[in-house]
């Protein structure tokens, strides 16, 4: 049975900070060779999202960023092992997301950075695109957005 756990990022164990970010180098850097600076100065404003398995390892997470100016959260580094797959926990994730941003930021516009195979997923909970495809580190992206409230 899988379990989830947010955390700002000050609450943070050494030992989960380190797994979350093993498991997104492991599978952004190693499995899909995209090169880029996942550890981007931004994960000390995030809420973070982490989903354990029966065995209390680290399987997924993501993380939220609230807006500066606008009521606008961004969700993002949305990563699952690749043992976690397929078997409905990226959608218990998002569902979680969900529910924490209308918990903690109301009324908000939502907005996530998408690789373009995972637009059907998303749309899938009222995303819609705002952008033409774009490269992101090798990797066909677009913009979504989901207006709640």
């Amino acid at each position: 049975m899988c379990s989830l756990l947010w955390r700002e990022f000050v609450e943070l164990e050494k030992e989960e900070l380190y797994a979350v970010l093993k498991l997104r180098a492991d599978v952004f850097i190693l499995e899909q060779r995209s090169f880029f600076q996942d550890i981007d100065g931004q994960d000390q404003a995030g809420l973070h999202l982490i989903l354990l398995d029966g065995e209390a390892r680290i399987i997924g997470t993501l993380r939220l960023l609230p807006g500066v100016q606008e009521q606008t959260v961004t969700i993002g580094r949305v990563v699952l092992a690749p043992s976690a797959r397929g078997l409905g926990y990226g959608r218990r994730m998002l569902v979680a997301a969900l529910e924490k941003i209308a918990q903690r930021w109301g009324r908000s516009s939502v907005r996530l950075s998408a690789q373009v195979v995972q637009e059907k997923f998303y749309a899938g909970f009222g995303f819609v695109r705002i952008s033409d495809p774009y490269d992101d580190a090798g990797i066909q992206h677009i913009d979504m957005r989901l207006d709640c409230g």
